[in-house]
């Protein structure tokens, strides 16, 4: 692949510009290509931003297994240091990825404690470290990077440095700034903004210091004492900072290595105390020899600590660490092999769909069996709760949930959980947040995953074949074996940030000035009473009956004990059910019985998909205005939030921020006529993706059943909402994996965030067919977001970022990225796609580790890729600028939680949030944004936020115009009683499309 630069650009002003391009091969023979740019330019900051930094390569990653997490080719760390290392959290997205790194290089991890931990070193070191008789301390400090100034730290980062100046302390990024800061230097405002861009690092050579003077080292032994030792002269690091160390006093620190195009100091060392900072972040994905500086530092601690030991005269007082424990705010139990012998709470019941007349070994063809949208209207769409997971564009896709559809609804009330943030905060309430009940219904206490696969075969089901589900991981071809379907909004958010902050012993509950934003939005949305609903394991499930869309739950989840799962490829259906009591295994066999005649021969016509792009675009000729969408804030408002993003980032706030907005629309009475269904349909049919879904909660329940023709309406209650999502992008997945067949089986976690988003060349002449033109222009654009250097730091900073979620649940050394910033297209865009993966439990016979999806999602939540990064302090500024309206659903996730510890989140973009509107209508909300970073155009991202809302914007448009036009179609409110026959279902379904 050779990159090109387009003449067009408006990166390419009147500057100099030199290119360099340099191809290498990766370790499984994929050649890349590397493309530098340098410029200079006199003119005003915007535009040095889009020159000076502009330079991009496509990063030199290795294809990595499941042993990877380098991000560099040389070789594994070939000993183990036996340091005790203490990790100072400055709130950073990328911290973890220290702890990883560091972790591979030591006997025992590091110790992470947050910044505001402590009111000082003093209390710290009082509750960390207490004298006992294991003869050991802290050997060394790490300073992570994090948001702000190194002037607004707090006291516990400062006094660290103080405190210990005998003690190996290394400062990355903001670490950086403290340590030049403390040692008298100037912390100001860089050149420019840097974030998410690799530049050549180029190392200082040094003087001899004057301790080495004093105790007559020589040079070899001078270069010894560096974190710099044996890297080469020059390197690439990414950098992500906007202030830089300045005015340095030399007669107490030396710079070590400075960037080759701007001149920022990017490495210093104390002349006298082992103080060392980088600039750069060793631990970034595109870092070079991040491993070797992270183990020159390891190094150099375990020598201090032998050195000390050595001289040491008086070992009868000593510091050693100690057990702090963390909040037990899991009821996993730690130890599974100590509840192995307790039962599942579940047995899976499995029935491949066969032809009647067939061998028990055919499945049934595709000719014979209802089709996916055909099976949920028929069975699905008379129940006021039931989800659809669709994997639309199935037909492109060859892995992934986008192979798979999943539908289910609950059997009774008990099973369903909505759940809300504001009063699970409220310190009167006895609630229990979303994850942990979810963790307590599926893993905890002993309920650990069946290996045991009951497979119901033959015509009479009545036979039953037990399986390991271990030991083929090829069929079923799906990893769902029954469980929870639902929803997680991204106020969810809120939750998970608290929990991460309780392990590393931080403040919470509003006692840190880090979360004095977390209620603002719930308090302006909540407006009703509360109510809790007891559920029989003690937990409480907790509603709120308010009059507006702000009373769709932060969380809604159902427990799935009858469900249906397609897989595309086979065109196969099959049926899953739970049984919880022996007593309930008659009843599945014979669900599965009635399910499987019913899918096997379809009585009403397949639906004609196209209809519903073509009619209602005839139908838009006539029409005066299709139904006008108004953003929440608008042009000129969103336009200047991007302003402010720039000035968050030049002050060094944020790398990056993932701004939204809301663009809302309320459709009159007469579309009550259709359904949400309907729009469903029109959005599947018009924009394809595979991590689609649609969730229909609470909804008026006509009593109908197979043979119902009309959908259920919006119900009146204030939780009634419908969400219509053709999400392309996964959040997180985890699914049982094997190196070897005859290997252990191990639970991988992946993540799939998307950054980088351009138009796709839609075909004009029929529609359907680009001509050789259009081919070749759509090919452009997607080559040109393959080069993009603003798309290309919004992906890295992404990926560094889930690198760093993962890392706090994954095995140590697992968490690799086995794609980096690859170019996906779907029906209307193309998008820059990176797949990070890594290891989250290993399962060896009937034994697990104790991480689960929960853990997972508690690291992970709200996805990177719609915050930004750091995470934490970028969420508080977006709440800021998007004025406290909460986001709802959109920018949540919805998938699955399965009984066998499988998982498959994806992230709500692309969506419809449905809800009643005060005239009986419909209130139509869908969420758009994106990333703003310092390259980023005030009308480039407006117009990109219009952009990821069109297909949807049009889907709804449509749906609403179809209303119009056919003013004859009975009130949905008012469907008739499932007594029609066969054929008259089928003309009234025509009628409909």
């Amino acid at each position: 692949m050779v990159s090109s630069s387009s003449s067009s650009s408006y990166y390419w002003r009147p500057v100099i510009l030199a290119i360099s391009v340099f191809y290498a091969t990766t370790s499984i023979g994929r050649v890349v290509c590397f493309v530098s740019t340098s410029s200079s330019s006199n003119v005003h900051l915007r535009s040095q931003l889009q020159t000076t930094t502009t330079r991009t390569r496509t990063s030199f990653i290795r294809h990595l297994d499941r042993n990877g997490g380098r991000n560099d080719d040389t070789a594994f760390p070939k000993k183990k240091y036996n340091i005790s290392l203490l990790l100072i959290d400055h709130y950073d997205s990328f911290t973890y990825n220290l702890y990883d790194m560091l972790a591979q290089l030591t006997v025992e991890p590091p110790k992470v404690v947050a910044k505001d931990a402590f009111d000082g070193w003093k209390d710290a070191f009082q509750c960390l470290y207490k004298d006992n008789n294991n003869n050991k301390e802290v050997d060394g400090i790490i300073l992570s990077p994090g948001p702000g100034s190194p002037q607004e730290q707090p006291a516990f980062s400062k006094e660290a440095i103080r405190y210990n100046p005998q003690l190996p302390i290394l400062g990355v990024c903001l670490g950086h700034q403290l340590l030049a800061m403390e040692y008298g230097g100037r912390v100001d405002k860089a050149p420019i903004p840097i974030h998410g861009q690799d530049h050549w690092i180029i190392i200082q050579p040094q003087p001899q210091s004057r301790q080495s003077l004093q105790n007559n080292r020589s040079i070899d032994e001078e270069q010894d004492s560096t974190i710099l030792k044996n890297l080469p002269f020059s390197f690439r690091a990414v950098r992500y900072h906007s202030l830089a160390a300045t005015d340095l006093p030399k007669d107490t620190l030396q710079v070590t290595a400075m960037s080759s195009d701007d001149g920022v100091i990017q490495g210093i060392q104390h002349v006298e105390f082992p103080h060392y900072g980088v600039q750069f972040h060793p631990e970034s994905i595109g870092t070079q020899h991040g491993m070797e500086l992270l183990e020159n530092f390891c190094r150099l601690v375990e020598k201090q600590k032998l050195d000390k030991e050595q001289s040491s005269n008086n070992t009868d007082v000593d510091h050693s660490p100690i057990s702090v424990q963390k909040e037990d705010t899991s009821s996993v139990a730690t130890n599974m092999e100590e509840t192995i012998s307790l039962p599942p709470r579940f047995q899976v019941f499995l029935h491949e769909v066969i032809k009647p007349s067939s061998s028990s070994s055919s499945s049934v063809s595709s000719e014979t069996v209802m089709e996916p949208v055909e099976a949920f209207e028929a069975l699905y769409g008379s129940k006021s709760h039931a989800i659809w997971l669709d994997s639309s564009s199935s037909a492109t896709t060859t892995s992934g949930r986008g192979t798979v559809d999943i539908m289910a609804a609950p059997l009774s009330s008990a099973d369903i959980i909505e759940y809300y943030v504001k009063n699970h905060q409220n310190q009167n309430t006895t609630t229990t947040d979303v994850l942990t009940r979810l963790e307590n219904e599926l893993y905890a206490n002993g309920k650990s995953a069946t290996r045991d696969l009951n497979v119901v075969v033959g015509h009479d089901f009545r036979d039953i074949e037990t399986i390991d589900d271990q030991a083929n991981l090829t069929w079923p071809p799906f990893d769902f074996r029954g469980g929870y379907l639902g929803m997680l909004g991204y106020d969810i958010r809120y939750d998970t940030q608290q929990f991460l902050k309780r392990q590393e012993y931080a403040p919470v509950d509003g006692s840190s000035s880090s979360t004095t934003t977390t209620t603002t939005a719930r308090d302006r949305d909540d407006q009703g009473s509360r109510q809790e609903h007891h559920q029989g394991d003690g937990t409480t499930t907790t509603t709120t009956t308010t009059t507006n869309s702000s009373s769709i739950p932060d969380a809604a989840f159902f427990l799935a004990r009858q469900s249906l799962v397609y897989h595309h490829p086979t065109s196969t259906w099959f049926l899953i059910g739970l049984a919880e009591h022996d007593c309930e295994i008659d009843g599945i066999l014979e669900w599965m019985q009635s399910t499987s005649s019913i899918l096997t021969n379809p009585t009403m016509s397949k639906p004609e998909m196209e209809g519903y792009v073509t009619e209602a675009a005839k139908g838009q000729k006539g029409r005066k205005k299709p139904l006008a969408f108004v953003p929440n804030r608008p042009k000129s408002t969103y336009q200047n939030d991007i302003s402010r993003c720039h000035e968050f980032i030049e002050l060094g706030e944020s790398y990056e921020l993932c701004l939204t907005n809301q663009l809302e629309a309320t459709a009159t009475n007469k579309s009550n006529r259709l359904s949400t269904w309907d729009l469903y349909r029109r959005l599947r049919s018009r924009n394809p993706a595979p991590y689609s879904a649609y969730v229909q909660w609470n909804l008026d329940n006509p009593g109908g059943g197979v043979a119902a023709t009309k959908m259920p309406p919006l119900s009146k209650t204030p939780n009634s909402f419908a969400i219509c999502s053709s999400s392309p992008e996964r959040f997180m997945s985890v699914k049982p994996k094997k190196i070897h067949p005859l290997g252990p089986v191990f639970l991988q976690a992946e993540a799939k965030p998307i950054k980088g988003t351009c138009a796709r060349v839609m075909p004009q002449n029929n529609g359907v067919i680009r001509t050789d033109s259009e081919i070749r222009e759509d090919d452009r654009r997607a080559r040109s977001l393959e080069i993009s250097l603003k798309n290309r730091a919004e992906n890295l900073m992404i990926v560094d970022l889930l690198r760093n979620d993962m890392s706090r649940v994954c095995q140590v050394g697992t968490v690799h990225v086995a794609k980096l910033m690859a170019i996906e297209s779907f029906a209307t865009v193309h998008q820059m796609v990176s797949t990070i993966r890594g290891t989250l439990s290993e399962q060896t016979g009937t034994t697990t580790t104790t991480k689960t999806p929960i853990d997972l999602l508690r690291a992970s939540f709200p996805g990177g890729s719609m915050t930004g990064a750091p995470k934490m302090r970028t969420m508080e500024l977006l709440e800021e600028l998007e004025e406290h309206v909460s986001r709802g659903p959109y920018a949540g996730s919805i998938g699955y939680l399965s009984v066998n510890f499988c998982m498959d989140m994806n992230i709500v973009i692309r969506s419809a949030v449905i809800t009643p509107s005060s005239d009986g209508g419909r209130k139509i909300s869908i969420g758009a944004g994106g990333a703003i970073t310092a390259l980023s155009e005030r009308e480039d991202e407006y117009d990109e936020m219009l952009l990821k809302a069109r297909a949807v914007i049009q889907a709804v448009q449509e749906w609403e115009e179809a209303a119009m036009d056919n003013p004859q179609a009975e009130p949905e409110a008012e469907p008739e009683a499932p007594t029609k026959t066969d054929k008259e279902n089928t003309s009234a379904f025509k009628n409909r499309a």
